[in-house]
């Protein structure tokens, strides 16, 4: 009896351990296991990175971007870095962002065996964001243009057949001679059989063309020594614009007189790159742009010109002087003459819109609807200061007094060191957003994707393009947005508009005031006394 009562008890006993060995390992799983393990199967989970394993580089996305250009990217580093289906699977995540990002963490737990599983759902989900592809019949729509050249017409023609759905050589070869202007290369150019044997007949021709092009710059070019502009041409294909910079005959043309500039040209062009206001030509290409090999223009990336004396880039500059957006680099004798983007954009009736809201900068400091607080990375900021968002303050029309703004070392930021950057805090659409940057050396003023969607704004206006970083990282554009931005508390406060560039890319700050929002605030920054002053309509501000 003692013996049988004996083996109950280690029976219990050991299921005992049993059930607490399972429970521990469940545990275990739900806290140790990473959460990149729980789409993978074990076998791509046990897979071990080598260790002198080629990096893979990858633009990251984030929804915004072609899912196949993506993957097409991805597979081929990874066939160049010798990586297997397995290493693939356990490398794709690092390549994804934002949304992408989240929709990689929901897959269902063990789905994935193979890359193909992977590769075909990510295809599907993000299927919306495939660019449209060109009919055969768009092709035939496009034409050389009298006076274009045989090269700028080839390129064209050869960059919309690599957007073709089932691609036909016959059709491209009728394509390509129907649009083709008749000329020397339409009457020696007889029964092609490919698109190929097009490229390498034409290769001549194109030589000659140049040879003769040259020749005739150089017999017309100005006294200056400035290249007559290239006439521009859109073409609408299937719903895409495709842009062509025609090499036309140049005409005597006398010289314009453009309004004086108070800075250099290559400096506006600098300043205004990332607003892409500016049409850049394909680089020269050993063309002769001019009369001094020693010169060198940064607007067509060519030597014969500088870019103080580059004509194109001057016909540019005035056209935007005309439409009133580069009032601030006009010189004051050139005011008079100059009509403002408020004649040609109805921006007076947009000022009596801010002018005419009910809301004030200090009303708008009476609550917010949430904060946004530091973001991941970064130092944290000995001293906190204030921006707020609102409506516009001061009427553009209205005059006031002018007050001189000086700083005092009582200014000074004493328990901060002087090699601090400044940060303050926004509040902007009634949110309260830390950790902003003022950086009077960027040009554009940067609203960080993930603050975008914590404050749940909408009314984005799509805007196609990219930053760049000082190490030439490629920050794709998603829009853009304009916020009523106002700095200062209480007496300090003045609002102002400020149009924000949102971008998807990982930062220590929230949001960076450039050099756009601080000159509409008309303020002056002391990096000595870590503040910046402004005019207000009760004195001078300070944050």
């Amino acid at each position: 009896m003692a013996e049988q009562r004996e083996e109950e008890l280690r029976q219990q006993i050991a299921s005992l351990k049993v059930r607490n060995e399972q429970e521990q390992e469940v545990r275990g799983e739900g806290l140790a296991q990473p959460l990149w393990r729980q789409p993978f199967c074990e076998e791509i989970d046990e897979a071990r990175i080598p260790p002198h394993f080629r990096e893979i580089m990858v633009d990251p996305f984030d929804e915004t971007q072609d899912p196949h250009a993506h993957l097409q990217v991805f597979q081929t580093q990874m066939y160049i870095s010798g990586g297997d289906d397995k290493l693939s699977c356990k490398l794709f995540p690092r390549t994804l962002r934002g949304v992408a990002l989240q929709w990689m963490m929901n897959l269902p737990p063990r789905s994935i065996h193979v890359f193909s599983d992977l590769a075909g759902l990510f295809l599907s989900q993000f299927a919306a964001n495939k660019p449209k592809r060109l009919e055969m019949a768009n092709l035939f729509d496009i034409k050389q243009a009298g006076g274009e050249s045989l090269k700028s017409y080839m390129a064209c023609f050869n960059d919309a057949t690599a957007k073709v759905n089932d691609p036909d050589q016959k059709f491209f070869v009728k394509a390509f001679q129907k649009g083709l202007r008749v000329g020397p290369f339409s009457d020696a150019l007889q029964k092609p059989t490919s698109m190929e044997e097009i490229r390498v007949r034409a290769e001549k021709h194109v030589e000659m063309e140049e040879s003769r092009f040259e020749k005739r710059e150089a017999k017309h070019l100005s006294k200056e020594g400035r290249p007559r502009p290239a006439r521009e041409r859109s073409l609408l294909i299937g719903g895409r614009e495709l842009h062509r910079r025609q090499d036309l005959d140049r005409r005597h043309e006398i010289p314009p007189k453009f309004t004086p500039l108070k800075e250099k040209k290559a400096r506006i062009m600098r300043e205004i790159y990332h607003a892409r206001l500016l049409n850049f030509p394909h680089a020269a290409g050993g063309k002769q742009m001019g009369k001094s090999r020693r010169e060198w223009c940064d607007f067509h990336r060519a030597t014969d010109h500088s870019t103080e004396e580059c004509w194109t880039l001057g016909a540019q500059l005035e056209g935007l002087v005309q439409q009133g957006w580069l009032r601030q680099y006009v010189a004051r004798a050139g005011r008079e003459k100059v009509r403002t983007r408020g004649e040609m954009s109805g921006r007076e009736e947009r000022n009596r819109e801010y002018n005419g809201r009910s809301r004030s900068p200090r009303s708008v400091m009476a609550g917010y609807r949430g904060t946004i607080s530091t973001i991941s990375g970064g130092e944290e900021p000995h001293v906190e200061q204030g921006v707020l968002t609102g409506a516009n303050l001061t009427p553009l029309g209205e005059r006031r007094k002018e007050h001189v703004i000086t700083f005092q070392e009582k200014d000074r930021r004493w328990r901060v060191a002087g090699d601090e950057p400044m940060v303050i805090f926004v509040v902007t659409e009634d949110f309260k957003v830390e950790r902003v940057l003022i950086d009077q050396g960027s040009s554009a003023n940067i609203l960080y994707g993930s603050t975008y969607k914590r404050m749940s704004l909408s009314g984005l206006k799509e805007t196609p393009g990219c930053l760049y970083g000082f190490s030439g990282e490629r920050m794709p554009i998603r829009g853009t947005m304009e916020l009523d931005t106002v700095f200062g508390e209480g007496a300090n406060a003045k609002m102002i508009p400020i149009l924000y560039t949102v971008i998807e890319a990982e930062a220590s700050y929230n949001i960076i005031m450039g050099r756009s929002a601080l000159n509409r605030l008309k303020a002056i920054v002391s990096t000595y006394h870590l503040c910046m002053k402004y005019p207000t309509s009760e004195g001078v501000g300070i944050v």
